[in-house]
């Protein structure tokens, strides 16, 4: 897996553990944590999510405008991170 979507994995799993619960990261935050480019934060939550080691929630305020996408490190994606370990 490559660096970049290891490292927001990471990212994630931190903030989640942090807020005490899936978290809701825009891709500018998280692309911000992770050092890379809005664009790179995007494709490697795409493969996170792919390959099962996250899952996301759509959100939307109370007027149906977007929120950012509630995001959890699945157990899949903790054991592969323990496995880093």
């Amino acid at each position: 897996m490559a660096i970049v979507t290891v490292s927001v994995l990471r990212h994630i799993a931190r903030q989640e553990k942090i807020a005490g619960g899936a978290v809701s990261l825009s891709r500018r935050e998280l692309a911000d944590l992770a050092g890379v480019s809005e664009y790179r934060a995007h494709a490697a939550l795409r493969r996170l999510a792919g390959a099962g080691l996250i899952a996301s929630e759509e959100r939307y305020r109370d007027d149906g405008g977007r929120l950012a996408n509630a995001l959890h490190v699945t157990e899949q994606g903790r054991a592969f991170l323990v496995g880093l370990d």
